[in-house]
């Protein structure tokens, strides 16, 4: 469970930031609209996550009693989370990792730059 909640909110934080990186080179309208949207689902899902892994068991204090109970949420219900936080960081991933094609696709640079800056920007990004 620990374990989980720290991974959560690392996700958090890289999805965040990647976003904001992207923030910072993107200037066309529609490529804010876009990282800001994948930044505000990665970040709504991810707390969501966060809250359902810190209380899927009941109050955190009393956590052993749970497990020796069971006396958890049902593991469809958990599997459905995790899916769910899979689903919009896969996606998230893609958005940023694809959004500098398109940036570049309109940019006065020659081909051989426009690879190497996409290439170096897509791996940052991912």
């Amino acid at each position: 469970m620990i374990v989980t909640i720290l991974y959560i909110i690392a996700t958090i934080g890289l999805k965040t930031s990647a976003g904001l990186l992207l923030l910072r080179i993107f200037v066309t309208r529609w490529h804010v609209i876009i990282v800001y949207c994948a930044m505000g689902a990665s970040i709504f899902f991810g707390t969501v996550s966060f809250f359902f892994a810190l209380f899927e068991c009941g109050n955190p204090a009393e956590l052993t009693k749970h497990f020796e109970t069971s006396q958890c949420v049902d593991r469809r219900a958990i599997n459905g989370v995790g899916y769910m936080m899979s689903v919009v960081t896969s996606i998230t991933d893609l958005v940023f990792a694809l959004l500098p094609v398109f940036y570049l696709k309109t940019a006065n640079l020659n081909m051989r730059t426009k690879v190497s800056v996409g290439g170096i920007l897509c791996l940052a990004s991912a």
